[in-house]
This record gives structure tokens, sequence and C-alpha cells, in this order.
């Protein structure tokens, strides 16, 4: 009789450390794949065609448009740089989230 309980009780142990092991499995899973999913970034491309959207200027009036990626205070982003005329624009656009930190006109 000790020895059916005995069994009983290490069978339980067994199927509650499996239970618990398939939980945080499944758990750190999905955890991996919220990370992931943050972890997308904006696209040269796009920065570019967030800046011009930000001038409200048309693509057919843009001239020589240049952009790199940068470190700018330790977070990194896009530099987009273009000329309308003689005016020179400049941009600072979040990689992560495509928002715009800095801007600026020189004529």
């Amino acid at each position: 009789m000790m020895k059916r309980f005995l069994a009983g009780l290490v069978s339980l142990a067994m199927a509650a450390s499996i239970f618990t092991f398939g939980y945080s499995s499944v758990s750190m899973a999905a955890e991996n794949t919220a990370t992931e999913s943050a972890a997308v970034e904006i696209t040269e491309a796009e920065a570019i065609q967030i800046a011009y959207t930000a001038s409200k200027y048309s693509d057919k009036v843009i001239q020589y448009t240049k952009a790199w990626k940068a470190s700018d205070n330790g977070q990194d982003v896009y530099k987009v740089e273009f000329y309308v005329g003689k005016a020179r624009f400049g941009y600072t656009i979040d990689v992560a989230t495509g928002e715009i930190i800095k801007k600026y006109v020189k004529d």
C-alpha cells in the first residue's frame, strides 16, 4: 500500500513538473515573438518618404536626396537631407518608430 502511495506521489510530481516546464516554454516563446515584433525598423526608403511628406513637397520638385543611418545620443536614426530650389531640408527620424525627432530648413 505504501509503495502504491509513493508511486502515485512520484507520478503526480513528474506530471506537475512536465506541465510547469511546458507552460513556461510556451510563455517564453510568446515573449520572444513579442520582442521580435517590437524590433521591426523602418527602412531608408520609408524614412525618405516620411521626410518628403512632412516637408509637404512633391518628389517632383525635390532635388538631390541623401539619407543615411546614424546614432543620435545613443538612439538609432535616419538622417535625411534634400533640396527644394536653394533651400536645404534636413530630418532626423527614429529608426524604431518613424517619428521625426528633429527638422530644419536652411535657405
